[in-house]
């Protein structure tokens, strides 16, 4: 048996490698707005687990991490989310909050059943898709305990997130902001809702605000944060997949993962909640640094374990090319919504 105090020593460096790797990462987010913190964070992990010897200290240290900051981190991402903010861009948007449902389900889908006509690993694909779908690794991460990933698993499906986001947001940049914007009286702000529902991290909504008029950032990052609320209930969707045709499964193991389930959910909608209908919500700027350096120790401890050297395969550039497919399938939706139902996404007033 290893005493508290022995367990402490032993998981100290792993947890000050991930909290230090927090740290650089949220330092040069601030230098641009296309560096995301959360990214940079499980990215520089991925990079010093695969490239340093893993010593059973750093094993512990990062499954302390991620046991314990990554439930905290969900809970203070719920201080993110103002229900009555989300609400407003709803009713100010025509159809966006079942726009962003469709998003969700289409994206989720194609990358699903395009992994499985791959042969993808289940994991790897549930990972991908839960990732694509919402708020690129944020959700890699949380859904990983979710269908009890392997580092394999978890690293391809980063690396297909990471890829297809740059690809996105290059082509979102470069070519569709031209096109939405030809006549910004009737595509601008239609633009911010094409951003924010396909872009899949945080950190490139807001870049790609660059490209927009004043206020239209505001209703892309709004849009975005409508997508990001479905992590906790596609959470068990993923659980329920990742379940299926298994045999045998331990009850303990089953009854473990689905009170995660339950308890990131309370957290993240009991903290957006509270932080909506509260004065605490007064207070969510001031947390927010806190919040960026919690949960990026977390998506460290993650990319800690991952080793990129052992998925130099075929299996990770299908996955990766599938993700991109999903990506192009709701972009596709999107501008046909535009082109053949142009009343469909109507903007009544701007932030």
């Amino acid at each position: 048996m290893i005493k508290n105090s022995s367990l402490f020593r032993l998981a100290l460096p792993g947890v000050l490698i991930a909290l230090g790797i927090s740290f650089i990462s949220y330092f040069l987010s601030g230098l641009h707005k296309f560096l995301d913190s959360f990214a940079l964070a499980i990215i520089l992990g991925v990079l010093v687990g695969s490239c340093f010897p893993r010593k059973n200290s750093l094993w512990i240290g990062t499954a302390l991490c991620k046991d314990i900051l990554l439930p905290l981190g969900l809970l203070m991402y719920g201080t993110e989310v103002n229900f009555e903010k989300l609400s407003l861009c709803c009713v100010i948007g025509s159809n966006i909050l079942f726009l962003c449902i469709v998003d969700v389900a289409i994206c989720f889908l194609a990358v699903y059943f395009i992994n499985k006509i791959f042969r993808i690993n289940n994991k790897t694909n549930l990972l991908t898709a839960c990732g694509s779908a919402i708020c690129g690794i944020a959700a890699v991460a949380v859904g990983s305990p979710m269908v009890d990933a392997e580092e394999e698993d978890v690293t391809r499906a980063v690396i297909a997130v990471l890829v297809v986001g740059a690809l996105s947001f290059f082509c979102t940049t470069v070519f569709f902001s031209k096109f939405f914007t030809a006549d910004i009286d009737i595509y601008g702000e239609k633009f911010a809702v094409f951003c924010g529902m396909t872009l899949n991290q945080e950190g490139l909504v807001e870049t790609a605000g660059k490209f927009m008029e004043k206020g239209l950032d505001t209703l892309a990052l709004n849009v975005k944060h409508i997508r990001s609320i479905f992590i906790v209930p596609l959470g068990f969707v993923i659980l329920l997949l990742s379940q299926l045709g298994k045999k045998n499964i331990n009850s303990e193991v089953r009854l473990s993962v689905i009170k995660y389930g339950f308890t990131i959910g309370f957290l993240f909608f009991g903290a957006a909640l509270l932080f909506t209908f509260t004065p605490l919500g007064n207070y969510s700027d001031a947390i927010r640094p806190m919040y960026k350096l919690i949960f990026g120790a977390a998506l460290a401890a993650v990319g800690l374990t991952c080793d990129i050297r052992k998925v130099f395969k075929k299996e990770t550039l299908l996955n990766t090319l599938s993700a991109f497919i999903g990506w192009a399938i709701i972009v596709a939706v999107f501008i046909g919504l535009v082109f053949f139902s142009p009343g469909y996404i109507t903007i009544n007033q701007i932030f």
